[in-house]
């Protein structure tokens, strides 16, 4: 039960917020570049309520790294002696970039785009930034799948988990002797046993 409650509370977390801060990302690409706040700035005023755009970041980094924590922490899987798979960290930075991504794609190519002024441009850019970097976790997320998979397969008679477990060594038995054929050395005992029965005759 614990596993399954951190695991859907830790994703969720985290795809909610990369969702937000996605959001907010399209949202603020379709402004452009504006300012405010006295005659001496430029004179394409930015809209109402872009600031709650921006605030949003900071909460959605914080539950994105608590989603990630609670995530990490949620165990091995019931009835399962593989290592958790995947990283809070690592899906939390594939969801924070990948998601920015999309949204910087969709803000300038989507159907109803209609970026600001300057906005196509910096969206391109951090959209061609961002695929790789959020695509480049894929690869230790995929080898620390493969690793958990390989260091919990069982070696036949030593246990795996709980407290009778054991360095994983497999101990090899000697070959046993074919039925019919003697063993290496049984001419030389042979003979040794001959050699004195003679000398107790002769004695």
């Amino acid at each position: 039960m614990r596993y399954v409650v951190r695991t859907f509370v830790g994703i969720g977390l985290i795809i909610l917020c990369a969702t937000a801060c996605s959001y907010a990302v399209a949202e603020l690409l379709q402004v452009g570049t504006c300012a405010s706040g006295g005659p001496y700035v430029s004179a394409r005023q930015c809209p109402d309520g872009i600031e709650r755009l921006i605030i949003v970041f900071f909460p959605a980094i914080l539950l994105m790294l608590a989603g990630a924590w609670i995530y990490s922490g949620r165990g091995t899987a019931p009835g399962s002696d593989r290592e958790p798979w995947g990283s809070g960290l690592l899906i939390l930075w594939v969801a924070l970039f990948g998601g920015i991504a999309f949204a910087c794609f969709w803000a300038v190519w989507g159907p109803d785009a209609n970026p600001g002024p300057g906005a196509k441009t910096g969206g391109l850019i951090v959209g061609f930034l961002f695929v790789p970097m959020g695509l480049g976790a894929l690869v230790p997320m995929f080898w620390a799948w493969r690793e958990s998979g390989s260091s919990s397969r069982p070696v036949m008679g030593v246990p795996s988990t709980g407290p009778m477990a054991g360095p994983r060594t497999v101990v090899r038995s000697a070959p046993r002797p074919i039925a019919g054929v003697p063993r290496s050395g049984g001419d030389k005992v042979a003979r040794l046993e001959h050699s004195s029965d003679c000398a107790a005759t002769a004695w």
